[in-house]
């Protein structure tokens, strides 16, 4: 079984382990959290989540930078493609989630596959192939996802695997208003006095109305 969190994934696998008499046991434990992380090739490190959070760090600077996209962009100085630029920010978060699910997953089904071999067990356990609307509800939602392989049936075996999942909800949305007569925007989280013109759902739709993006550290 594996649970996708906000920031990493979950996985809740059999482990061999010796007890204080050195006898040898197997049992089901859940795995140390493996976080959505991706480096680049001038050695930043970004740690991705469920929405535009995001935690960064600049290997030029040494510094380590957290909070939505549009925040982490300008105060990292707007340099670093991946936070500049929206759309391939959304394509390789989605990326890193994807292949951090695919690699941890199968890497504890091969392992499962060697340790089951002690016990007799010859059936090969493999990692189900998902459809795109699976892949896109797991990586946008809370999800758990349940396997069941192996279990005779007559002349054969059953597998089958479930996701279930809730939906994520925007975190603060934005709100615009007026700042010496410009249109600007900030994270929902940033109101503090200001004027509420409007209110978005995404800073995409804030800029689409002609908004000017203004981090919380600006205020």
């Amino acid at each position: 079984m594996a649970i996708v969190d906000y920031d990493g994934l979950w996985i809740h696998a059999g482990e061999e382990f010796r007890d204080f008499n050195g006898d040898m046991h197997y049992k089901h434990v859940w795995q140390m959290k493996h976080l959505f992380t991706r480096g680049d090739l001038e050695g930043n490190t970004f740690s991705f989540t469920l929405d535009d959070y995001v935690y960064f760090y600049d290997q030029s600077t040494g510094i380590r930078y957290e909070g939505t996209r549009e925040e982490v962009n300008l105060a990292a100085g707007g340099r670093i493609d991946v936070l500049n630029d929206e759309d391939l920010f959304e394509e390789v978060r989605r990326l890193t989630i994807i292949q951090t699910i695919q690699d941890h997953l199968a890497a504890t089904i091969n392992a499962h596959n060697e340790k089951v071999k002690k016990y007799g067990i010859v059936y090969q356990f493999t990692l189900p192939v998902f459809s795109q609307e699976e892949w896109s509800n797991t990586i946008d939602d809370i999800s758990v996802i349940a396997f069941l392989q192996g279990i005779p049936m007559y002349n054969q075996h059953y597998n089958n695997y479930a996701l279930g999942g809730s939906r994520l909800m925007v975190r603060d949305g934005y709100f615009g208003t007026i700042e010496d007569g410009i249109k600007v925007y900030y994270p929902g989280r940033c109101l503090n006095g200001h004027e509420v013109i409007e209110t978005f759902s995404s800073a995409k739709q804030a800029a689409q109305s002609g908004y000017i993006p203004r981090s919380c550290l600006n205020r």
